[in-house]
């Protein structure tokens, strides 16, 4: 049985932007969130806000680690951490929480398309990338909209993971 989806969002980023800035839209062409990252600094560390300017987290990589690991941060507090997990068949990572839930995340071997689940085992997104597009075109369908922020802040981390040559 399919689950329908109760939000979709649209992530578009553009290329050959002197740092990452983009708006992350719901279907309709509703602005959703804004992503902004820092120009200069060590490690990858982006804001994700709401339309108005209002943070709603900073995220930040944890560097020189065997496998990778994120810093989820609200109001300076680390309310969540994304960690990799060693897979040879398909890309795993889990978010670790105690304000969310601990999430798990399962990609396929390419890493086009990514499945989240909560601690229950319950699909609570799915995540593909469109690939041809010019720029990078993700669609987010989230089945359950308590995880909204949390699951769009990981496509980002993801994005950055798998994605960014550039």
């Amino acid at each position: 049985m399919e689950v329908k989806y109760i939000m979709r969002l649209i992530i578009n980023q553009k290329y050959f932007a002197l740092r990452d800035r983009f708006m992350i839209t719901h279907e309709n062409g509703q602005p959703a969130y804004a992503v902004e990252g820092k120009l200069f600094s060590i490690g990858k560390k982006f804001y994700i806000e709401e339309p108005c300017g209002r943070e709603i987290f900073f995220v930040k990589q944890r560097l020189f680690r065997f496998l990778p690991k994120w810093d989820i941060i609200q109001n300076g507090d680390t309310v969540a951490v994304y960690k990799g997990k060693l897979s040879f068949l398909t890309k795993r990572a889990k978010i670790v929480s105690k304000s969310f839930g601990d999430i798990t995340i399962k990609g396929s071997v390419l890493g086009w398309t990514f499945r989240f689940f909560d601690q229950s085992g319950n699909q609570i997104a799915e995540v593909s990338k469109k690939i041809l597009k010019i720029r990078d075109t993700y669609a987010l369908d989230i089945f359950d909209t308590r995880y909204a922020d949390i699951i769009m802040t990981a496509v980002i981390i993801i994005d950055a993971l798998y994605h960014r040559g550039r």
